[in-house]
Formats: structure tokens, sequence, C-alpha cells
């Protein structure tokens, strides 16, 4: 049997009519439109537990990793005088940061800020190939509330798209795309039903009021027992997750190259 692996029109305007239901409306039930799609979706909004003043966002300079180091303004927030978890992985060399949300005791969830280490030698791409499920755990473990005079954090909104085909084949899953092999007869009374495709997109907005899915400029450490408060600039590239502390889960991760770009 020839497999016909192009989409259809109507399958183009299925994952159309789905994306943009996501974006638009997450709460809002998507199932009447869906026929044969397998759709998996997932949606957080939280509030800060220290809200953001929206008269305090200002444009500051953000480093981006460009060979020349080219800066760029960024819509960023700032909040003072406030008291927030941080630390310092040594075998990261990054600052960590947790910004807590709103909700139950306040330690119920929360997003955590990695921030590398700023010099030429050093980049978020070289963090990210040290990271492990073990240090991130450690550096999470590590943050202490503290005194912080300054916090600043640029606002973004992030979205990207993957197509998971080779991922799940990659993991043993390759029969789902086989309409020979695959079997979803407890889905569904058709028979030779297969998946065409596997697409998986992600959006997260941070800003003054929180989440909707979130460079210090010298390097933290806290071993000398200062008992000054920091100014703490998040204003080069960086790695983020939002945690669950109840199931020890991490719910959404990824990077912030440019807060200006998608």
């Amino acid at each position: 049997m020839k497999h016909n692996r192009t989409p259809s029109v109507r399958t183009v305007e299925t994952i159309a009519a789905i994306s943009s239901a996501i974006q638009q409306s997450p709460k809002k039930s998507i199932c009447p439109m869906l026929s044969q799609t397998s759709v998996n979706a997932a949606y957080f909004k939280g509030q800060w537990l220290n809200p953001f003043e929206a008269n305090e966002t200002k444009n500051a300079a953000f480093i981006l990793e460009t060979s020349k180091r080219d800066i760029i303004p960024v819509p960023t927030m700032h909040q003072y005088d406030s008291y927030f978890p941080i630390g310092v992985s040594e075998e990261l060399m990054a600052s960590v940061i947790e910004l807590p949300y709103a909700g139950g005791d306040g330690n119920e969830l929360a997003m955590f800020i990695v921030l590398p280490k700023q010099t030429d030698n050093y980049t978020l791409d070289e963090m990210l190939q040290r990271l492990t499920p073990e240090n991130l755990k450690e550096a999470k473990d590590l943050v202490f509330r503290k005194q912080v005079a300054l916090l600043s954090l640029p606002k973004f909104k992030l979205q990207k798209e993957f197509n998971l085909v080779p991922v799940l084949s990659e993991m043993g899953l390759k029969s789902l795309f086989d309409p020979l092999q695959a079997n979803f007869s407890c889905l569904t009374p058709i028979l030779k039903t297969s998946l065409s495709s596997a697409d998986h997109k992600a959006v997260i907005e941070v800003n003054e009021e929180g989440t909707e899915a979130a460079a210090a400029t010298a390097f933290l450490a806290f071993r000398s027992g200062r008992l000054d408060p920091i100014e703490l600039r998040i204003s080069h590239p960086f790695f983020y997750f939002i945690y669950h502390h109840d199931t020890d889960s991490i719910l959404f991760m990824g990077v912030v190259r440019n807060p200006l770009s998608d």
C-alpha cells in the first residue's frame, strides 16, 4: 500500500486551528474540531508571588552571544528591595535564581533561572553541555533566601515548533508511523491507523504579572559571607525551567538567547 506522507489541506487546516486555539484560548475545549488527530496540550499560567510593577519596566541592555557581543535594548522588568532564593553552582559556573509563583504557601511552583558566568570564554552553550539531571538538581537545591536590592529580568515571549518523528523513532516508537505495524485499536476502531506526523509547539511568555505557557553583571559569589544586598541584572543569555516542588517535576524548560526574538 502506498502511504502518502504529504499533509492534506484538511490536515494543515486542523493543525492550524489547534495551534490557534492553544495560543488564543488555552482553556477553551478544542475537542469538537478533532476527528482522528491525536493532540496532547499542556497549559500553564502562573502569577508571581512578588509581581513586578509595570511602571518600572524600562529598556535595558542585553548582551547577545554574537562574535561582536552585540548589545541590544530590551524591555526589562525591575524589582527593588525584595527577597529571593539565590545561589551559585560552581559545577555549572552559573548563578541560580528562584522566582516563586503565587498559590498555596508560595513554595509550590517556581521559575528557576540559571545564568552562566559572563566571560568571553564561557557561553550558554558551554554551560548546557555541562548540564546533567544531577547537577541541575544540585543547583536548584543550593539556593537560599537573600535580600536583593535590585532584580532586573527581561520580558520575553518564545515559541518553538518541533518535528518529533525522528525523536520518537529513535526512542523505539518508529512503528507508530508505519500503517502496517501501528496498533491504535484501543483508541479507534479504524484499522491500519498510523501517525503521519508528530509535531510539538511550545509557547511561553514572561511579563510583570508572571508566566504564561517566564546578566548578572558579575558572577555571584556568597562564600565571602557578605551581608550587603545584591544587585542582580539578568542581561545575557540564560537557561530557565518551571519547577513543581511537590512532585519534584520540571514542567517547562528552555533558553533565552534574545528576548526580542521568537
